[in-house]
């Protein structure tokens, strides 16, 4: 059996916080072990490259340990005879510090999932961090992307000879079970953590929102937990007794509470794309969200409204609410889109189709 080596330098998955990232992450090693084409893949390197605050010290430090990192791999992968490197998620506060070193001290293809390209960051506090994630995504022999605005990028730079492929985010699951019995139609949940900047502002979207709708007796859980919960809490208080706070729950009883509900609300502010509303659409909710870059590549489109009209977004609500054949109709549009393109098989097709084009290449 093959090793293949795998990074993500944002969020290993081994991390021990539970986030979008990992999960991802743990699903992409899941896909990338496949017996059948004799391979394995195995963690290559647990270093976090996340440098947050813009500092040059701390950037330093961690390409020092990058560098110990490419001087323990390369050894370890001539022993191992690697077939090629893949890295999930390069951008300019996490870049791939270790894949491009040591693919071309192997001589093997280095392959990047979810790489992006920021030109303004050339200039500033993580000017050198972009610059490492430009020449990372620049030594690419293949690049997986989520979403249109990361393609927009690549192919602007695209080297010669380098892949590009669309690969639709998914859920680290085969298939879905049987349909449950739909919720009623007022029953509205969210999840998503508090957090500043985008999360904190589609928060407050939404509560511009709530007032708007034209619906008897709604209520609204909000799933989530973070450092601004006291604002967000703050936002919805006018709401009272029809709004239903939980934390973040375990995987299991997401899928348990979010059932329970009709209608899954986020309006996606600055989303890359979201696994929530993949979540939500897989335990068949219809979704209503703003028509943003990302959000509409993993939304069903009939419940996308305008960016930034809370009326137009509360009247979406209430059409679905207010006409159940047009609510179960996107309810089950919602679940067929994930089934069809959202899940390991899609996935799975996806990346090995384009990975076994690649080591045919090779010598």
């Amino acid at each position: 059996m093959r090793q293949l080596p795998f990074y993500a330098p944002l969020k290993s998955p081994d991390h021990p916080t539970p986030s979008g990232d990992r999960q991802i992450a743990r699903s992409l090693l899941t896909i990338l072990s496949d017996s059948d084409r004799g391979v394995q893949a195995t963690l290559a390197s647990s270093l976090r490259s996340y440098e947050k605050h813009g500092q040059a010290t701390a950037q330093a430090k961690l390409r020092k340990q990058a560098e110990a990192e490419v001087a323990r791999l390369v050894p370890l992968g001539r022993e191992n005879g690697w077939p090629l490197w893949v890295t999930y998620h390069n951008y300019y506060k996490a870049p791939d510090l270790i894949g491009p070193a040591v693919s071309r001290a192997l001589g093997i293809p280095y392959v990047l999932i979810e790489a992006s390209r920021a030109p303004k960051r050339l200039v500033g506090p993580w000017a050198a961090f972009e610059q490492a994630a430009q020449t990372a995504s620049d030594h690419a022999a293949l690049h997986f992307y989520f979403t249109e605005h990361d393609a927009e990028q690549l192919l602007a730079a695209r080297t010669q000879g380098q892949q590009l492929v669309h690969l639709r985010p998914f859920l680290p699951r085969q298939s879905l079970p049987p349909a449950k019995p739909a919720a009623p139609s007022n029953k509205l949940v969210t999840m998503a953590m508090m957090r500043p900047a985008n999360k904190l502002a589609s928060y407050l979207r939404l509560s511009e929102t709530l007032p708007l709708i034209k619906a008897p007796d709604w209520t609204l859980t909000i799933i989530g937990t973070g450092t601004e919960e006291a604002a967000v809490k703050q936002a919805f208080a006018p709401f009272g007794s029809k709004i239903t706070y939980k934390s973040m729950l375990p995987p299991d009883q997401i899928e348990h509470e979010l059932s329970r509900h009709a209608l899954f609300l986020w309006p996606g502010i600055d989303e890359a794309f979201g696994m929530s509303y993949i979540e939500a659409q897989a335990q068949g909710l219809a979704v209503v969200a703003e028509h943003r870059s990302g959000v509409r590549e993993v939304v069903e489109p009939s419940g996308l409204t305008p960016p930034d009209s809370p009326q137009l977004y509360a009247d979406k609500i209430t059409e679905l609410m207010l006409n159940p054949d047009k609510l179960v109709a996107a309810q089950q549009a919602a679940r067929d889109k994930v089934v069809a393109h959202h899940l390991l098989p899609a996935a799975r097709r996806t990346i090995w189709a384009a990975l076994d084009t690649l080591l045919d290449t090779q010598p």
